[in-house]
């Protein structure tokens, strides 16, 4: 019994862990994409652009 619930905890640690790094990498491609686009527009994205940018630094 100890042992099943050591393996199954271990395992939603896993998985824990892998929701995580896939959400990250989400986050960074949609930032990235946001951003390339947002360089393609005009200069009151460029400003949205330098705001979101220094939080994303702040955090």
């Amino acid at each position: 019994m100890p042992l099943s619930t050591n393996c199954k905890d271990s395992w939603i640690i896993f998985v824990q862990s892998l929701i995580v790094n896939l959400l990250s990498q989400v986050v960074n491609v949609f930032f990235r994409t946001t951003l390339l686009i947002m360089h393609r527009m005009p200069l009151t994205w460029n400003i949205e652009l330098r705001v979101t940018a220094t939080l994303r630094s702040a955090i």
